[in-house]
């Protein structure tokens, strides 16, 4: 009987997700090619050939950022992770000679919709309660910054998965967690840093924390010291492949094995990747800026930072400084950078990696009435304009062509009254339907695996 209780709550979880994975399919780009996105996929397909450098055509046509000359030849300025996760999609694309732009955001989709499962998981081994844990991970998945991140080639979706797999494995080592979760963390820290470098300093610190805490209990009660050398031997083990296969990257296009292309990139364009100086401007691009920041585009994540305190009561001492520092130092550092708005992208980009962390304290205000209506107007709002930017484009108008209170959504939905689409789903139906019923069809579709997404979470909550 036992077996069957459990085996039916995770086929439930299971298809939640999946019709959150198929929403995020439909809302898949299909149209728009960005510079970051054509340097991705060129890296990806090198890869395959076994090659660092991506076609010359592509740093010669003076058309793309985002990719520099180092050596002698054209490299990708971005994050080799990326080029890891597209790797095999590309080919896959190549072989069956599908459009690469899809099959690059089917694979976002598949991540972003994985970093659902995975937080949910992180809830509920934090608070202990599948409802609240299914509930809270469904509206960060509807109406946080994931969705669109989700739908179009940037780091971002593969960054939230592997980043929240991180914390997760670290909350279950705090707590005894074994060898497992010494894999996955090793593991999933080294594809964080890969697919953004900068993660590398909450990683390092939180790790040293994990690692003090099993020091501590040995010495507290005498367990056996091959447990902690066992654990630590697993996680450097876990992560030393991708973690070589950087420094390798690194050593072939820049000559220096601890040199990142894109720092060579920054210093042919003139600024530095970081400046202390700049945290509270970038704090204030982050969290206020009413342009584009995530009070005004997502304000239901500083309705949760109000649980903050109540949350971390529920936290070992250890457990608190991995979850609280897991949220301030990639804020600090993304302050600090020279582009903290991120450039040609929809709300705070940098922000969506932390959101599933920053949106947990909320599953302590779901038994508020009062907090359920505010958590539904403000879920609304965002699932609403998640949707607008899906539909149309998700490379609305960047910060620097903003005037100082427009709201960069005002922009999405400029681009959608002006007839701007580039959602998979939209394509698709094009060819059988005329305007204004494809708008229509696309937008009940999107909104109904929403709507069932919605009411299989809460019916699950309710069977908990």
């Amino acid at each position: 009987m036992l077996i069957k209780k459990v085996s039916w709550h995770g086929f439930r979880t299971v298809f939640v997700i999946l019709i959150v994975f198929a929403l995020y399919v439909l809302s898949v780009n299909a149209v728009f090619y960005t510079p970051y996105t054509i340097g991705a996929m060129a890296l990806s397909r090198s890869m395959i050939s076994g090659s660092p450098y991506i076609e010359p055509w592509i740093c010669l046509s003076g058309r793309w950022a985002d990719v520099v000359y180092a050596n002698g030849r054209c490299v990708f300025a971005g994050p080799l992770g990326l080029g890891i996760v597209l790797a095999i999609p590309m080919k896959l694309a190549d072989v069956f000679n599908a459009k690469d732009l899809i099959v690059a955001g089917f694979t976002m989709a598949f991540l972003g919709s994985l970093s659902v499962y995975i937080s949910a998981k992180l809830y509920e081994t934090i608070f202990g309660d599948c409802r609240r844990a299914i509930v809270v991970a469904i509206v960060n998945g509807l109406a946080g910054p994931l969705y669109i991140y989700s739908t179009h080639v940037f780091p971002q979706a593969p960054l939230t998965l592997f980043y929240t797999l991180y914390t997760l494995s670290l909350v279950k080592l705090c707590n005894g967690g074994e060898k497992l979760w010494a894999a996955l963390a090793g593991f999933s820290a080294s594809m964080s840093i890969v697919l953004d470098p900068s993660t590398s300093i909450p990683i390092f610190f939180t790790s040293a924390t994990v690692l003090a805490k099993m020091i501590r209990d040995y010495l507290k009660d005498h367990k056996s010291i091959w447990r902690i050398l066992t654990h630590v031997l697993i996680y450097i083990i876990s992560a030393s492949p991708i973690t070589a296969m950087q420094l390798i990257y690194n050593a072939y296009t820049t000559g220096d094995m601890f040199t990142f292309p894109e720092q060579i990139y920054l210093k042919r364009i003139g600024v530095e990747g970081f400046d202390l100086a700049n945290i509270p401007y970038g704090l204030f691009i982050l969290f206020i800026d009413p342009r584009k920041s995530l009070l005004v585009l997502y304000p239901l994540y500083i309705l949760a930072v109000i649980y903050m305190p109540k949350a971390l009561k529920r936290l070992g001492l250890y457990e608190k400084i991995v979850y609280v520092a897991s949220i301030a130092i990639p804020i600090l550092v993304y302050s600090s950078w020279y582009d903290v708005d991120g450039g040609l992208c929809y709300g705070p980009r940098f922000l969506t990696t932390i959101t599933p962390l920053l949106i947990a304290p909320l599953a302590l205000g779901l038994e508020n009435k009062a907090v359920l209506i505010v958590l539904a107007i403000l879920g609304l709002y965002s699932y609403a304009e998640n949707l607008v930017v899906v539909i149309s484009t998700p490379y609305p108008s960047a910060i620097e062509y903003l005037k100082p209170f427009e709201i960069q959504l005002i922009t999405s939905i400029n681009s959608f009254v002006e007839g701007t689409r580039s959602a998979y789903i939209y394509t698709v139906i094009s060819e059988f339907f005329k305007e204004p019923v494809v708008t229509a069809i696309s937008l009940a579709a999107l909104n109904i695996l929403a709507g069932a997404v919605t009411a299989l979470a809460i019916h699950k909550a309710k069977q908990c």
